[in-house]
């Protein structure tokens, strides 16, 4: 087993029985910050408390918790952040330590930065914050109290390291995305630019929080600087009316550390600088609302994409679209009518997109991979409820008893008939390591689509992304193949999910007669 800290805390939540979810109540975190430890996106630092918590709610053997405690150090050491504290400094350098970050923090409680000072020479200096934790609390307030915007009030920021400033500081990050989400709630237009780089992890952690963002009501606008470059040592910028903050390197050389607050003239220097930079970026999505027309545009997209030569790889809360028998798109059948449409002409698009999307996997798949993710529990949610995929415009779809026999042997048939298909199923186990709350998928190497799945299915906030930028792309490959890589052997045991299918279809086959229904043979 590689001895990463996600995977070993997957296996010891896999041993002892525990959930993410219950894992994240027990230790009091937020349970997405559990779920980046397992996707190894995240590793507790080592000044904080988090392993022997998790030692202790998990009641540990000995063995375990020493393999937990090895492989934190070498995920720390791998990712370049297993600098341990010194704690041989004097009490001189302590002291000096102790009051800077009290100094500092006093500068961060205030929403306009401190007065500045003379400085030698007869040039003011500018409200400089030090050290990093300081730094981002003082970001963090200046958000935190923004007003009601003005017309064409922006926050614009940049990412340009190779690391983020709130790695070791899961909390204020947190606080931080709320405080943006707050902000795009009350009106505020959100700029992001970011330096994208070769590094998949970094790429993956860029994409996710921008999806975050995406999921709220506003006017939210990521860019990405072109030619691909991140900065080592990096700056970036927090801008906002009438002030900024200008962050850059200091003792780490991937990620900002100090920074200078500046405000009148000297903040209006640093937003024509931005204004330079935005020239040199490129929108890094395209977005679609789920409401009538943008839903065809949606689909019309994803058939396009998957006309396109290359793998597919697919991880959703239930089994691939493609996986319903194409019988069902034609006029007037259950998946017709259950669609929400404006007139006949949007549905027989619907309906030719979808066969666009069978056409292609029939031409595709003898070449090309076709990997899916999906849950067990879907499986059984499709054979006693009907409901296979939680989307939001499937959420009037519901299959009778007869269909979902149809769907179950055409799913068995596709396994059995072409060697690229494959089907991995998780366990409810694994589901808070490997599932998340968005469809993915992974066209070759060129496209991503997303849709964040919000579990009361709003069709208002519910939206699809396309990103063809290679390098995101790239990332979403990577994280895909290792997750697949991740699963238990069976679970993606072609033999094995093909057998635990045919068991689930002789349940719906008997509920289908139990429910009065006759399935259809062959």
């Amino acid at each position: 087993m590689d001895q990463t800290f996600g995977r070993i805390l997957t296996w010891l939540l896999r041993e002892t029985g525990w959930s993410a979810a219950g894992l994240a109540q027990a230790i009091k975190v937020d349970p997405a910050q559990v779920r980046r430890w397992l996707r190894d996106e995240r590793v507790p630092a080592l000044h904080t408390e988090y392993v022997q918590r998790i030692s202790g709610v998990l009641q540990l053997a000995e063995a375990q918790r020493e393999r937990l405690e090895t492989a934190q150090l070498l995920s720390l050491r791998n990712k370049g952040r297993g600098k341990q504290q010194q704690h041989t400094e004097d009490s001189a350098m302590r002291d000096w330590k102790k009051s800077l970050r009290s100094e500092a923090e006093r500068w961060g409680t205030s929403p306009v930065p401190p007065p500045a000072r003379q400085a030698q020479g007869g040039v003011k200096a500018a409200g400089a914050v030090p050290m990093r934790e300081a730094l981002l609390a003082s970001c963090l307030t200046a958000l935190e109290r923004l007003g009601q915007p003005q017309p064409g009030d922006t926050i614009c920021l940049t990412f340009q390291g190779r690391v983020s400033a709130f790695e070791e500081f899961p909390d204020l990050r947190d606080r931080f995305l709320r405080a943006l989400r707050h902000a795009l709630q009350i009106g505020w237009r959100l700029l992001e630019l970011y330096g994208l780089g070769p590094e998949a992890d970094r790429t993956l952690g860029i994409t996710k929080e921008m999806v975050a963002r995406l999921g709220v009501p506003g006017s939210y606008e990521p860019r990405y600087f072109w030619p691909h470059r991140t900065l080592s040592p990096p700056y970036d910028l927090l801008l906002l009316p009438g002030k900024a903050c200008v962050m850059f390197a200091t003792d780490d050389p991937d990620r900002v550390g100090a920074g200078v607050w500046l405000q009148g003239e000297q903040a209006q220097v640093i937003h024509a600088h931005v204004e330079l930079l935005q020239r040199h970026t490129q929108p890094l999505l395209q977005r679609f609302r789920h409401v009538s027309a943008e839903r065809v545009a949606w689909n019309e997209f994803i058939a396009e994409t998957e006309e396109r030569s290359g793998d597919r790889l697919l991880i959703q809360n239930g089994p691939s679209t493609l996986t319903q028998p194409p019988a069902w798109y034609q006029p007037d059948t259950n998946w017709t009518r259950a669609q929400t449409v404006a007139d006949e002409s949007e549905l027989k698009r619907l309906i030719d997109q979808q066969l666009r999307r069978v056409k292609a996997f029939e031409q595709q798949v003898e070449h090309f991979r076709y990997w899916n993710i999906c849950p067990k529990r879907a499986i059984t949610r499709l054979v006693e409820e009907g409901v296979a995929i939680k989307r939001v415009y499937y959420k009037n779809f519901v299959e009778t008893p007869e269909e979902r026999v149809a769907h179950l042997r055409n799913m068995i048939e596709m396994l059995n008939r072409y060697p690229h298909f494959e089907i991995a199923l998780v366990d409810e186990s694994e589901e808070d390591s490997i599932l998340t709350d968005f469809f993915e998928e992974v066209k070759g190497d060129h496209t991503v689509l997303i849709e964040p799945c919000p579990p009361d299915l709003q069709e208002d906030v519910q939206i699809g992304l396309a990103i063809t930028e290679p390098t995101v792309a790239g990332a979403f490959r990577a994280h895909f193949l290792e997750t697949w890589g991740r699963l238990s052997p069976r679970n993606r045991d072609k033999e094995y999910v093909a057998l635990w299918l045919e068991r689930q279809l002789v349940q719906a086959e008997a509920n289908a007669k139990a429910a009065g229904a006759a399935p259809r043979l062959g």
